[in-house]
């Protein structure tokens, strides 16, 4: 039943995070002023992708905590590698952060520095992000 509930988390959150303006670096969600805010917060209106995971979880069951676990390990799940999904989030931009969650996962065989080419430099990043660095 977990993953069901998994997949329907990460299922809304790709929805949330349908459009580059709903998306954010640098917090887990901003207000409509820009400020930092809790993803669970009414005010929220853009979300990192974890803080997206977290929001949609509690929408889900209703329960903080719970919701929180089930973000990381569906976290976890996307980017299995260092730093996870938030260093994806925070260094490799939008369009690499949609592309890993649309995925649902890395790929099989992906090596722990899935899904960039070098996640070190910008440029493994940009490699990814237009499709050339991805190990599907």
């Amino acid at each position: 039943m977990s993953q069901n509930l998994d997949a329907i988390v990460l299922k809304n959150a790709c929805s949330l995070l349908g459009s580059e303006l709903r998306w954010t670096s640098g917090a887990w969600a901003r207000d409509a002023r820009d400020h930092r805010c809790s993803p669970l917060s009414r005010d929220a209106v853009r979300w990192c992708a974890v803080g997206a995971l977290q929001k949609c979880a509690h929408d889900l069951i209703g329960h903080e905590r719970s919701a929180r676990e089930m973000a990381d390990r569906i976290a976890r799940r996307l980017v299995p590698g260092p730093g996870g999904l938030v260093f994806v989030n925070e260094r490799g931009g939008y369009a690499v952060v949609s592309k890993v969650m649309r995925m649902g996962g890395a790929p099989r065989g992906a090596e722990a520095n899935w899904p960039f080419t070098d996640f070190h430099t910008r440029q493994g990043f940009g490699v990814f992000a237009r499709g050339c660095g991805a190990l599907v």
